[in-house]
């Protein structure tokens, strides 16, 4: 049983498609090539476009068709979560993968994982993505100085950060922190403040 429990936890994580399901993060958080290589390049912010949930389900249920061995679906945009309509679109998902899990068309074990900015997540989006199966988060907070967050571009306080960690802890999804700790500005109180939280965090 110890092995055939060990088995399932390295599946998880190594059976896995990762689909990329938007052309780009419009953020343009200071340090990401994302937005700012595409700006330069063709000299206008572009139009975020993205498959929509019913898209993704048709997407998920092909490749679990194609191999039945798959244990996660990781969605590895820059922000899965985009705004009120990557929310909107997360919470459809969800219960779209419900309804399939329910009619056996997916099986339960089949999880799930998403990057995405820890400010546009709600407790009521991480709920249904948790019953889902949406086992990990990960997330660019980058730092917990506020400082940094500003020289970054981040467009969020450590406040709406913290808020997120406590919604993302009250279900069962593991956060997985995305951190910088330096900058060109910063300061060592900034790097202090940051890896202090980070430890507490642990």
């Amino acid at each position: 049983a110890f092995f055939a429990e060990d088995n399932e936890a390295t599946w998880k994580r190594t059976r896995t498609v990762r689909f990329f399901v938007s052309n780009h993060c419009p953020l343009k958080c200071t340090f990401c090539s994302s937005t700012n290589f595409l700006v330069a390049d063709s000299g206008a912010p572009a139009r975020v476009a993205w498959v929509d949930a019913q898209g993704l389900m048709t997407m998920i249920t092909n490749v679990y068709r194609a191999h039945p061995e798959l244990r996660t679906v990781f969605f590895h945009d820059d922000h899965f979560t985009l705004g009120k309509e990557g929310r909107e679109r997360a919470i459809e998902l969800s219960e779209l993968v419900l309804e399939a899990k329910a009619a056996g068309k997916l099986p339960e074990h089949l999880g799930f994982m998403a990057q995405c900015k820890i400010t546009d997540v709600t407790a009521e989006m991480l709920h249904i993505m948790s019953r889902a199966g949406f086992w990990m988060m990960s997330y660019g907070i980058e730092s917990f100085s506020q400082n940094i967050l500003d020289e970054f571009n981040k467009n969020c306080t450590v406040a709406e950060i913290e808020q997120g960690l406590e919604d993302n802890f009250a279900v069962d999804i593991s956060p997985f922190a995305n951190i910088i700790l330096t900058s060109p500005r910063c300061t060592l109180e900034d790097v202090w403040v940051t890896v202090k939280r980070c430890v507490q965090l642990v």
